[in-house]
């Protein structure tokens, strides 16, 4: 039941990125929508048996008579950014860390495109700085999702609740090091794919 906290939407981006610093070729995140599993028996939907993993629920008023159970839960919004900047085919490059708790990052590139994903799973704030050797500087889109501790998120999202960037356009100078704050329970992405 944890998928209708923002905290998961962190986890989520942990692991994913966890699995991509260790060279898997791709993850799966199991069950889109609740309702994909459900199957009828004798008439019934087995309604009190649903799982509860998917991004929503789109028989969430026919099945839980709870029409909200069918909008976007927290966590698609950092997993549908990392499914979407790190498409098959991407080079993943070694991060070097400090050693923070909590703190993983993962840079791709794919047809000349970079994304750079960072996480912070724990409580505590840090100030980092992002330096490279790969790319000198970068245009990118810059996009940010946070956990709130009532179980809310912050992170720009369209009409739809689809994620949109934060920032367009911000230039990343990886030679003398971008200084950023990286808030608890946070994920930041910039990339410069479309």
């Amino acid at each position: 039941m944890m998928v209708y906290k923002s905290f998961y939407g962190i986890d989520m981006a942990d692991a994913l990125i966890q699995t991509m610093r260790e060279g898997f070729s791709g993850s799966l995140v199991w069950n889109m929508d609740d309702a994909m599993y459900n199957s009828q028996d004798n008439g019934d939907y087995q309604t009190s048996k649903l799982k509860r993993w998917g991004f929503w629920n789109i028989l969430g008023e026919e099945l839980t008579s709870d029409v909200s159970d069918e909008n976007i839960r927290p966590y698609f919004y950092p997993v549908s950014l990392l499914t979407r900047y790190f498409p098959a085919g991407s080079e993943i490059y070694n991060v070097e860390l400090p050693d923070k708790k909590g703190v993983r990052a993962v840079v791709g590139m794919h047809n000349g495109k970079y994304t750079i994903a960072i996480v912070n799973s724990h409580y505590s704030t840090y100030d980092i700085v992002l330096k490279s050797d790969l790319v000198s500087s970068l245009t990118a889109n810059k996009y940010r999702y946070k956990s709130n501790v009532d179980g809310s998120f912050v992170g720009a999202v369209d009409s739809d609740g689809f994620a949109t960037p934060l920032e367009s356009n911000v230039t990343l100078d990886f030679t003398k090091g971008l200084e950023m704050t990286l808030e608890g329970e946070s994920f930041v992405l910039f990339t410069n794919m479309e």
